[in-house]
């Protein structure tokens, strides 16, 4: 299956072309063809529920005077239940079988003179039964004082019978459903957000994000007139790759969708997402009063939500579920970026592995063809003639080149992946940087260029991996030395603060141009500046400098001007 991006396709000629519509704010906009015009008045369900009232009496009449008064009472479209108890005990066993009872009209005298008030206690502590409206009606209110009632037992109202008329009994009772039914809501709304929240962190995961949308389908659900069986597909690949063949996938449902994803109800509904997809007419109509909504974000189809049983829905209610449609895409939309992420993350591990591997694997050939060089230099160079010496150089040259790329790619790959450890003891800063100086000496003076160093007094020691350091302080240098002109300065400078030692290698040479400063410490990116003697650079150092003084909790920048020369600066932190 592919996803359709060019609003101007048309179908084959043999199929019927479906008008391609886009995602509003309401539902006004679903892509279900079959669906009726919106009505005036509510629509009733087509298997509609129905409200179950527990009376719980001794005496038959009161039985007979309650199925009469409202036998006939209907909320919210749903017709009433009764079920009928004449003891305590008789009681007891229906709510075990009935747990969704929304009212019980409890009488308080029945086989003993609180066995009224002992099932209310029971309801509420041994059942845990919060949501259930518990009405007190008795015939005796001698026996157990209303205000006494009020302030020690979980009930709802207290009705005297003589005061419970026909039209106070309807009117009780409807108030009562109301009241169920809005706890109802946020009982069934809190564990969907219970859902939701619990998935929270972890929406990337296949198994979370089925936990969030089902969380979402059961807030959509209670939210509004909609029956007890929704799902939501996903689209595969949907982000990932919007031209390959994709698999619409159903990752939650409610109802009869429960674990049934490959029950024909299902297909049909699969099929005809596949339809709409296609810009094709769907072959099978969607059961009457049902949605079809799609999930989308800047401008893909990531999935469908699919509700039956639909009734009517208020600007309002169609205002929840276009949110819950937008929790649901951008949801989506994290699950595939985070898959791809991993996916790239895993290539970059496989890389810096074959990194690791191929530059070790060369180090030690590399260092051959150099060892051999040196010793052809100092033993047979006297029988040499220029040109013969101008090859033996260009071998060491070569393979010196080669051999510190290789460091640096070794070293590149053990930071990326995490493979090194500091080794940090206190240190003389001063001695760390001369080192450096000492080892760039020769190279400074090859191109007539002066090394001066300048330290404060009295420094600080500081904890520091040394070696690595060492690197640092070599590689600035060498820098340096590389891009300043011949018979120029090049300056190192040691100062601190009150919490940090700062390191300053600065030199008189071309400058960089500011629009080409963010190249410089990172992986193979070259500026337009040249070295001034032909110098080679794997263009690796600088980046592994950062990895290096960013590790020690240190700072790493450059200043510099066209012309004038460029000052490179080290900040490390005392107290690690």
């Amino acid at each position: 299956m592919k996803l359709i991006r060019d609003k101007k396709k048309t179908a084959a000629p043999e199929e019927k072309p479906v008008e391609k519509q886009t995602v509003e704010t309401t539902l006004g906009q679903v892509m279900n063809k079959t669906q009726p015009p919106k009505p005036s008045h509510p629509l009733p369900t087509a298997r509609p529920a129905v409200w179950k009232i527990l009376v719980v009496d001794d005496e038959p009449e009161v039985h007979a005077v309650t199925k009469l008064t409202v036998g006939d009472l209907e909320f919210e479209h749903k017709s009433v239940q009764l079920l009928t108890a004449m003891s305590g005990k008789e009681a007891r066993e229906i709510l075990l079988a009935e747990p969704n009872i929304a009212v019980a009209l409890v009488d308080i005298v029945m086989e003993t003179e609180d066995a009224g008030l002992r099932l209310v206690d029971y309801i509420r502590n041994e059942l845990n039964n919060q949501r259930i409206r518990l009405i007190i009606r008795t015939g005796q209110p001698g026996v157990a004082p209303e205000r006494y009632v009020i302030d020690h037992y979980d009930i709802d109202d207290y009705k005297d019978k003589t005061e419970l008329t026909t039209q106070r009994l309807y009117t009780t009772l409807r108030t009562t459903l109301k009241a169920y039914r809005d706890l109802t809501i946020i009982d069934i709304n809190r564990q969907g957000l219970e859902k939701i929240l619990n998935a929270a962190p972890d929406l990337y995961r296949l198994q979370p994000m089925e936990e969030f949308l089902e969380g979402v389908l059961t807030q959509i659900t209670s939210l509004c007139p909609i029956g007890k069986s929704s799902l939501i597909a996903t689209i595969d690949c949907a982000l990932a790759h919007p031209d390959e063949e994709s698999n619409l996938v159903i990752r939650a449902g409610t109802g009869k969708f429960i674990n049934t994803p490959a029950s024909s109800a299902a297909d049909v509904i699969t099929q005809t997402c596949e339809s709409i997809l296609r810009d094709k007419a769907p072959k099978e109509s969607l059961p009457k009063n049902s949605v079809l909504l799609p999930l989308a974000l800047n401008d893909n189809i990531l999935g469908f939500i699919y509700l039956e049983e639909v009734g009517f829905l208020t600007a309002e209610d169609r205002y929840l579920i276009q949110i819950m449609a937008t929790q649901c895409a951008a949801a989506l939309k994290n699950l595939y970026l985070y898959n791809n992420l991993e996916k790239a993350n895993r290539q970059n591990e496989r890389k810096n592995q074959f990194l690791g591997m191929a530059a070790h694997d060369l180090r030690n050939p590399i260092g051959v063809i150099q060892g051999y060089g040196q010793l052809l230099k100092y033993d047979i160079s006297d029988r040499l003639d220029a040109e013969q010496l101008e090859y033996l150089d260009g071998v060491q040259t070569a393979s010196h080149f080669m051999l510190r790329l290789v460091n640096d790619l070794l070293d590149v790959a053990k930071i990326e992946s995490g493979d090194w450890e500091l080794e940090c003891l206190q240190t003389d800063i001063v001695s760390v940087v001369t080192e450096g100086i000492s080892f760039n000496r020769q190279l400074a003076n090859s191109k007539q260029i002066e090394l001066v160093f300048d330290y404060d007094k009295n420094l600080p020691q500081i904890k520091i991996d040394t070696s690595k350091i060492q690197q640092v302080m070599n590689n600035l240098i060498s820098n340096a030395i590389k891009y300043s002109h011949l018979q120029t300065t090049a300056k190192v400078r040691v100062t601190s603060d009150e919490d940090n030692i700062i390191i300053s290698v600065k030199d008189e040479g071309q400058g960089i141009p500011e629009n080409e400063r963010d190249k410089l410490f990172k992986a193979f990116s070259r500026t337009s500046v040249k070295s001034t003697a032909g110098e080679k650079s794997t263009g690796l150092g600088l980046l592994i400098c950062l990895q290096i003084v960013e590790a020690h909790g240190g700072k790493i920048w450059v200043d510099s001007e066209v012309g004038v020369g460029s000052t490179f600066y080290v900040s490390l932190p005392i107290r690690s």
